[in-house]
C-alpha cells in the first residue's frame, strides 16, 4: 500500500481504479459514517464493516464504507426488524405484569405512623 492505494496484484476488486483502492483510517470512516470511532471498531468486530489490519491500525476501503451506507439507507435487515418486534413483545409483557401487580389502589408510603409517636 502506497499513499492510501492498494498496489498489490489482485488487491482490489476493480483492477486498480475507483473507491476500492482508497483506504480509510478508522477515524476517517467514522467521519464518513457519522459515528464515533468506537462504533466503527464494534462494526468491524461484529462483521458489519469489512476491514483489514495494517500495522497497528485498521483500514477500511472507501468503497466498503459506501456499500455500508447504501445498505443503511436501504431497508433494515430482517434480524433488526425481528429484534424490534421481540423488544416490543417483552415490553408489552412487562406492562401487563406491572398492571397486574398494581391492580389495586396504590398506597403511598409515608414516614408517619411507623410506630414513632411524638410526645
Amino acid at each position: 500500500m502506497i499513499g492510501g492505494t492498494d498496489l498489490t496484484p489482485g488487491g482490489c476488486a476493480d483492477g486498480g481504479a475507483g473507491k476500492d483502492t482508497v483506504w480509510l483510517t478508522v477515524d476517517q470512516a467514522a467521519d464518513e459514517i457519522d459515528v464515533h470511532r468506537a462504533t466503527v471498531y464494534r462494526m468491524i468486530d461484529d462483521g458489519r464493516l469489512a476491514a483489514q489490519k495494517q500495522g497497528k491500525g485498521w483500514r477500511i476501503r472507501a468503497g466498503e464504507v459506501d456499500r455500508f451506507l447504501a445498505g443503511v439507507a436501504a431497508e433494515p435487515p430482517e434480524s433488526a426488524v425481528a429484534e424490534v418486534h421481540a423488544r416490543h413483545a417483552r415490553l408489552a409483557r412487562l406492562a401487563r405484569l406491572l398492571a397486574w401487580l398494581f391492580r389495586g389502589p396504590l398506597v403511598r408510603a409515608s414516614s408517619h405512623g411507623r410506630g414513632h409517636q411524638k410526645g
